[in-house]
């Protein structure tokens, strides 16, 4: 069973019209949205950058 954590927070981000369609690109490999996508990307980026510390 997958856990969900409540999402109370709102990210905003600005990107380019070609940094747009490269996010949708890459989310619809794996069927997500592009937030879903940027999110689990970003959280796992961000796991490695705190592991380094």
């Amino acid at each position: 069973m997958v856990t969900r954590t409540r999402r109370t927070e709102k990210l905003d981000l600005r990107v380019s019209s070609s940094a747009k369609r490269t996010l949708e690109a890459a989310a619809s490999v794996p069927n997500c949205t592009v937030s879903a996508f940027v999110l689990e990307s970003a959280l796992a980026r961000a796991d490695e950058a705190l592991a380094g510390r």
